[in-house]
């Protein structure tokens, strides 16, 4: 059947999917359904009463992100399909735009770089701020899988996510990018216009999405280069968070940038894929937080919720350009500062806001 199907996926997100539903209507493009899966939500989603023309797949168990977008992918009626998680919203022109990409019969998928929204908590203002993204359409390895536009002829042609593992809850933005461009499809980003991530960010979500994603290629470099290479590497990276810390005053994407290491790290080992006598990244973190209480708590618990990371080592080798990076932050300021006051902001943050649970639980 023709026409253009928008497809999202709600679990316990009935807010965020009511408006997306109802912000749909002002994309300014005829669409032949909109159609939600509901996985698994308690209690069930139940359509606006102007939302009579929606499709609802409702799932008894729930399954997770990656298995829901197989699902609703698969039953929508639609030669394009236009993928959005429920907390995305584009410019309402985005997908206009984006429809005439895919017309190259080359293209297999076009999606976007989800900026977090500025107002959604202190990560995803600082993320806001630092994620500068050229208004342009680029060819890319990868696109997020929260806004994903495709027609069903490639999506076919992939697989349709059939070959993803049953019991795989999420990264299968990851295998659909890798599979459009196997097969010869060209996968692009269309950031002429904004798309946003609307979901409070919580730090442990983010630490856990990004380390997923990097550590298999953080494990090559270090079995390739070593640890001197990789630390190395990793100072643009901390001078970006650092410039933040200075304009703002916030530590937190200092923070963050400590915390992913460690979890990257953990994952290695968890895997076998760390070497005995491999520099560590948690003692040194613990040398600088020692005399800060506030922080030193925060950071304790927090590797405490990162599944996995509990087993980090406590000790060990740390390398050199590891503890120049280290040295960088605690002359910056950045763990008197977040042991003097922003440690207890981000509790307190916690206490006041709902965040996207999703990555801290179940991944």
């Amino acid at each position: 059947m023709s026409g253009l199907s928008l497809v999202t996926y709600s679990h316990n997100d009935h807010a965020f999917a009511g408006e997306l539903l109802a912000y749909a209507d002002r994309f300014g493009v005829p669409l032949l359904e909109k159609l939600l899966v509901d996985d698994a939500s308690a209690p069930p989603y139940v359509p606006a009463p102007e939302g009579r023309e929606l499709r609802l797949i409702r799932l008894d168990d729930n399954v997770g992100a990656a298995q829901a977008k197989f699902k609703g992918i698969n039953a929508s009626m639609g030669e394009i399909v236009f993928s959005l998680d429920c907390d995305i919203r584009p410019h309402i022109h985005w997908l206009k735009g984006a429809l005439g990409l895919l017309r190259d019969p080359a293209v297999g998928l076009v999606g976007a770089a989800c900026t977090p929204a500025r107002k959604a908590g202190f990560l995803a203002a600082a993320l806001y701020r630092t994620s500068l993204v050229p208004r342009e359409v680029r060819e890319c390895v990868f696109t997020p899988g929260g806004c994903m536009l495709m027609r069903r002829e490639a999506w076919e042609a992939i697989g349709g996510l059939r070959d993803y593992p049953a019991g795989a809850r999420a990264f299968e933005d990851a295998h659909i990018s890798r599979r459009m461009r196997e097969l010869g499809f060209k996968v692009l980003q269309d950031n002429r216009l904004p798309v946003y991530e609307t979901r409070n960010l919580h730090r442990l979500a983010w630490c856990r999405r990004e380390a997923r994603y990097e550590y298999p290629l953080v494990g090559n470099i270090l079995q390739k280069y070593g640890g001197g290479k990789y630390f190395a590497d990793l100072a643009p990276i901390l001078g970006k968070a650092l410039d933040y810390f200075q304009e703002s005053g916030d530590p937190i994407l200092v923070y963050v940038f400590l915390l992913k290491q460690v979890k990257i790290f953990a994952s290695l080992r968890n895997e076998g894929r760390l070497a005995p006598g491999a520099a560590e990244v948690l003692p040194g973190i613990l040398e600088i937080l020692a005399a800060r209480p506030a922080a030193l708590a925060l950071f304790m618990t927090d590797l405490s919720a990162l599944n996995g990371t509990e087993r980090e080592a406590r000790s060990g080798a740390t390398d050199p350009s590891w503890r120049g990076i280290l040295a960088r932050v605690l002359d910056s300021g950045a763990v008197a500062a977040l042991d003097g006051e922003w440690a207890d902001r981000y509790l307190e943050e916690e206490r006041r806001y709902s965040f996207d649970r999703h990555y801290t639980d179940g991944q």
